[in-house]
C-alpha cells in the first residue's frame, strides 16, 4: 500500500500534478470499511483561492464515493475548504497538520450539486411565523 508520506518529496520547481490516485488508508481501529478511492491534489505553495479551485476541479471529475485529499500551505484553506464542502453538500472527512502543510480529505458522497439543490427556503418551524417576503428596495430621493 502506498502512502503520501512514503513518496519522494516534490522539488520546489517541479510542476504540480493536477491529481494522482492513492490507495485509501486503513482505519485506526482496524474495523473493515468499504474502500473509497482517494485522489491527491497537491496545492502546496498556492494562495487563496487556488487550493479550493483545484479541489473543486478534482471533485467535479471524480465519481460519487471518491475522497479527494488536498495538500495546502495557505492558512486561508483552513476555513475555505470547510465552507466549500458545506456549500457543495460534501463532507470534510479530516483535516491534519503534516508539518509544513495541512492535509484535507473531502468526500464526494452525493451526486447533488448546488444547481440541483432546491431554491425554495425551508419551512418555518412549528409556532414560528413564516418569513416575510423581501421588501421593495428604496432609493433616497426616489418615489
Amino acid at each position: 500500500m502506498t502512502d503520501a508520506t512514503s513518496r519522494t518529496p516534490r522539488e520546489p520547481n517541479e510542476p504540480l500534478k493536477p491529481s494522482e490516485p492513492l490507495e485509501p488508508r486503513e482505519p485506526q481501529d482496524g474495523a473493515p470499511r468499504a474502500p473509497n478511492p482517494v485522489v491527491l491534489v497537491d496545492a502546496r505553495g498556492l494562495r487563496c483561492p487556488l487550493p479550493v479551485l483545484r479541489l473543486a476541479q478534482a471533485l467535479d471529475s471524480v465519481p460519487v464515493g471518491t475522497h479527494v485529499r488536498l495538500l495546502a500551505t495557505d492558512p486561508a484553506a483552513h476555513t475555505d475548504v470547510a465552507a466549500f464542502a458545506r456549500i457543495r453538500g460534501m463532507t470534510l472527512v479530516s483535516r491534519t497538520d503534516e508539518g509544513d502543510h495541512t492535509a484535507y480529505v473531502v468526500g464526494r458522497l452525493s451526486a447533488t450539486t448546488q444547481a440541483t439543490a432546491s431554491a425554495t427556503p425551508p419551512r418555518a418551524a412549528a409556532g414560528m411565523p413564516p418569513a416575510a417576503p423581501p421588501g421593495r428596495p428604496s432609493t433616497p430621493g426616489a418615489e
